[in-house]
């Protein structure tokens, strides 16, 4: 598809007169000899828009690889079918139409009867009234489809005739045979615009893949993009700063808060937002349920890690008008983390590194009743709510928070079988820290952890979290159970997390998790350098050991002789 031609793919079951229909049309003639398959067909007709050229394209599906880029390089799609054979019709039905709407739901499609003056072989030829009923039936769930999705409902026999009854009034061939044609639905739009329904005829626009300057989007489809297992995705600046300009486009009040109309009006021309969980409870928002820009692209960053081909299609349709690949960035955070530790160590430089990532991705594990949920909640400035929480999924909350004087988006997993999770290598290498989070003097819930870290590999810094949940003021002093198992595991001290203190400085647990996440040379440096001087220590003690051992053997040696 270029912005100069239109492209038809003509496709088809094999013998309907693909090849025939294309060179008669280009000819003016039958062929009785054609190829197998055409080369691409250019013509110039006076009756296109904008004096663009026609392409017209013949298909083979046996060729897979040359047919998918036909079809998503294609403006319209033509089905031929062999006119008056059922089976013939039914092909389209059954397997043409699905095929073709696969690539793009969107893609606007011709059927096209061909050699309906042959007598056919089918033990199913069908009189031309049934072939009628069939394409009727076809185009009345095409119709119903299109009615669903434009305006959310299919219409009534009488509602379809009052819309009739308007284009009639208005125009003299905007129906035909009791069905809308071209200048009957050009008219419905001009009505519905002078009307002030003008949301309507822009979702009826951005439904066909059309931009903010009325130009097809050339990229309407995105490609499948690979994500390795220890890689994840983010978006790119210019995505980011497209977001906050449409956010405050349409935040008509500009109190840096998106009212639930203004959220409809922002998301009503790309057909809705992109987003599958329940944003509402997962983000922060005002008592009024007013969404902050903050949160809105937080959403938006959550929305890319969990569907990033719907989301990035999403702001194509909201009018973003750059590259693809300019909308994204992957980052394989666990080979970073590799190549800058064994760069330092070959440098002998312990100095801080912090990576340039600006979504971090957290899991938090923990006994049942350590306060999990707690946490979670804390981050978007919730009080905990079992509404909020399922205790059979995942469950997620996410905000922006200032590191370093830079701001980043923290998400933290709270996961319903997190032994499962732990078991999965794909899961644990896309995650950035692991918040282990145990209850002060509670032995249960330090032991748990205990058996995590014996059981299970970890591929990322490890967090220890003190929950102090029931105490006002957090103390000082540790139980003697905590410092076993930063002992036993070679652990920093676990930071301290109380109720008293998520209400007083309560972004100060999440800023610390995630300095660590973007830090985490300095993690593996430091637990480096522990477990070295609890070498060097044991070492010692055997020489130490050693050299006494030899001073005493000397000493009775020289007091024999004196004897």
């Amino acid at each position: 598809m270029t912005f100069n031609s239109i492209q038809v793919a003509v496709v088809g079951s094999e013998s309907v007169g693909k090849t025939s229909l294309i060179s008669t049309f280009v000819l003016s003639r039958f062929v009785e000899d054609v190829p197998t398959l055409l080369e691409k067909q250019k013509i110039s007709l006076s009756d296109l828009p904008e004096n663009k050229d026609l392409l017209i394209v013949d298909t083979n599906l046996k060729d897979r690889e040359s047919f998918d880029q036909k079809i998503k390089s294609s403006d319209i799609v033509c089905i031929l079918y062999l006119a008056g054979d059922l089976d013939s019709l039914n092909s389209v039905l059954e397997f043409w139409l699905p095929l073709i709407q696969e690539y793009d739901q969107n893609l606007p499609i011709c059927i096209v009867g061909t050699k309906e003056d042959l007598d056919h072989e089918s033990s199913t030829v069908s009189t031309k009234p049934q072939i009628e009923n069939e394409l009727q039936s076809l185009l009345d769930q095409i119709h119903s489809k299109f009615e669903k999705k434009i305006f959310e409902k299919t219409f009534q026999p009488n509602e379809y005739e009052g819309i009739i009854q308007i284009i009639q009034n208005g125009t003299t061939d905007g129906v035909n045979n009791n069905s809308i044609a071209l200048e009957g639905w050009l008219y419905l739009c001009k009505f519905y615009l002078q009307h002030g329904y003008s949301r309507l005829v822009w979702k009826v626009i951005r439904s066909f893949e059309f931009n903010n300057n009325l130009k097809k989007i050339v990229s309407k489809s995105i490609p499948k993009i690979k994500i390795n297992v220890d890689e994840t995705i983010e978006f790119t600046g210019r995505v980011i700063n497209f977001l906050k300009g449409k956010f405050q486009k349409f935040d008509n009040d500009n109190d840096g808060l998106l009212s639930k109309k203004e959220f409809d009006n922002l998301f009503f021309q790309s057909g809705g937002h992109p987003w599958k969980n329940n944003w509402a409870d997962n983000l922060e928002i005002t008592k009024n349920n007013l969404l902050p820009l903050n949160s809105f692209l937080t959403q938006f960053e959550v929305s890319l890690l969990i569907d990033h081909k719907t989301t990035l299609e999403t702001i194509f349709k909201m009018g973003y008008s750059g590259e693809i690949n300019e909308m994204y960035r992957i980052i394989n955070y666990q080979k970073l983390i590799k190549k800058n530790k064994n760069k330092n160590q070959n440098q002998n430089n312990t100095s801080k590194s912090e990576f340039t990532k600006n979504v971090i991705v957290g899991y938090v594990f923990g006994k049942t009743g350590c306060g999990k949920s707690t946490l979670l909640h804390g981050l978007t400035n919730k009080q905990f709510s079992s509404k909020s929480i399922d205790p059979k999924k995942d469950n997620f909350f996410a905000n922006k928070i200032v590191v370093n004087n830079k701001q980043k988006t923290l998400i933290l997993f709270e996961c319903a079988d997190q032994e499962k999770v732990l078991q999965s290598k794909k899961i644990m290498k896309k995650c950035d820290i692991v918040c282990l989070l145990f209850e002060k003097n509670n032995n249960d819930s330090i032991e748990y952890l205990q058996n995590l870290l014996t059981k299970f590999q970890f591929f990322s810094p490890l967090v220890l979290i003190e929950n102090n949940i029931n105490s006002k003021e957090i103390e000082k002093e540790k139980s003697s159970k905590s410092l076993d198992i930063v002992n036993r595991f070679n652990l920093q001290p676990p930071l301290q997390f109380s109720l008293a203190k998520l209400q007083n400085s309560r972004f100060e647990i999440y800023q610390n998790i995630a300095s660590i996440a973007l830090n985490p040379l300095d993690y593996f440096f430091k637990k480096k350098a522990s477990s070295s001087k609890i070498c060097l220590t044991a070492g010692s003690i055997v020489l130490v050991g050693t050299a006494i051992a030899f001073s005493v053997m000397l000493y009775k040696k020289k007091k024999q002789r004196i004897q």
